[in-house]
């Protein structure tokens, strides 16, 4: 499966790496070391540069274990690391046990996340995120890690209470008559995981519910409706929306995911799940979609498809009081962020 390219040595993405190091506490984490699965996606590629940035940057010293399916994939992805003693790869499918590494941190990314794919493998999607996080909970058991297990914003459901914005306690409405709550349930049950290895095993579990995520470090297999946008624009293509756009979602820039997640695995109480977004970036979707197109100059237009695996919600706008509250904020506006985006994009 190719991956988007981007441009790792562009001055924005390193000055990205940067910023998040600097929102970290170096003596937290230098000479540790950490296991990232998902290393090849969106926040998995964030999470290793970074640390190899410490490494290089700030003579970190950190270890880092990097699984994912395919070694050539892999190879692909972080070619300039491939001979450094820091990073190890390591073979792995969500669908089955997890190597055993001991490790200090587990930061748990893997399992599928785009829409087509629920669509296709509902099955695969629900049991990969299952199988997949406790083989890994098993690993920090055994290792004694601390670990970070990514939830996700779609466990709400819809809003339908009105409320503004969703926060940690909410509820939400979750329709099982369909396939398509195969990820939703499938976190939730990720969730449910982890507070019964905490009740069980006394473990140092943090857990995160992102939002929709965009970045350089996109992958080509992305199909959700931000990455296809980006990809549009960066092709010079007229961007295609596939709904009326009406629907309310939280965004957050990869580098700024990336640093709410190291955030919550250094200063989050266990078992407390911290919403990860950012209050300037929650839009409609099709104010998302035609800041793009004013940004690359590139058409718009609305053609509605009913594509399979694509979310019925309409109001997902989460509340990140929790987040903030431990001293994280984001870094831009939406606006500078998808620009950024674009021009760090080979």
């Amino acid at each position: 499966m190719a991956q988007m390219s981007f441009d790792r040595s562009h001055p924005l993405y390193q000055e990205d790496l940067k910023q998040i190091a600097e929102k970290i506490h170096k003596e937290s984490v230098v000479g540790k070391s950490f296991m990232i699965t998902g290393a090849t996606g969106l926040l998995g590629t964030l999470l290793i540069d970074t640390l190899m940035w410490m490494n290089i940057n700030l003579d970190s010293d950190i270890k880092i274990y990097a699984l994912g399916r395919s070694q050539k994939r892999m190879k692909d992805r972080f070619s300039e690391y491939w001979d450094d003693d820091r990073f190890e790869f390591h073979e792995y499918d969500a669908t089955k046990e997890a190597p055993f590494i001991k490790t200090d941190f587990i930061i748990h990314c893997a399992g599928s996340s785009h829409p087509k794919l629920f669509a296709e493998d509902p099955v695969g999607t629900l049991m990969g995120n299952i199988i997949g996080t406790n083989g890994v909970l098993e690993v920090a058991r055994k290792s004694g890690a601390i670990s970070l297990i990514l939830s996700s914003g779609e466990i709400y459901g819809d809003n339908t209470e009105g409320r503004c914005k969703m926060d940690e306690e909410f509820q939400g409405k979750l329709s099982l008559n369909n396939s398509r709550s195969c990820y939703s349930e499938g976190k939730r049950a990720v969730e449910s995981l982890c507070q019964s290895y905490l009740a069980q095993y006394g473990m140092s579990i943090k857990i995160a519910r992102p939002c929709r995520i965009f970045g350089p470090t996109m992958t080509t297999a992305d199909n959700k409706a931000s990455a296809q946008f980006l990809k549009s624009a960066k092709e010079g293509k007229d961007i295609v929306l596939k709904s009326s756009g009406e629907q309310m979602f939280s965004y957050i820039y990869g580098a700024d995911a990336v640093s709410a997640l190291l955030t919550i695995l250094l200063k989050g109480e266990n078992g407390v799940p911290y919403n990860v977004s950012d209050d300037r970036s929650d839009v409609r979707l099709k104010d998302f979609a035609t800041t793009i197109s004013d940004i690359a100059n590139v058409g718009f237009e609305i053609v509605s498809t009913g594509e399979a695996g694509g979310s019925k919600v309409q109001n997902a706008i989460l509340d990140n009081s929790r987040l903030k509250s431990l001293g994280w904020n984001s870094t831009r506006d939406i606006k500078s962020n998808i620009r950024r985006t674009l021009v760090i994009l080979n």
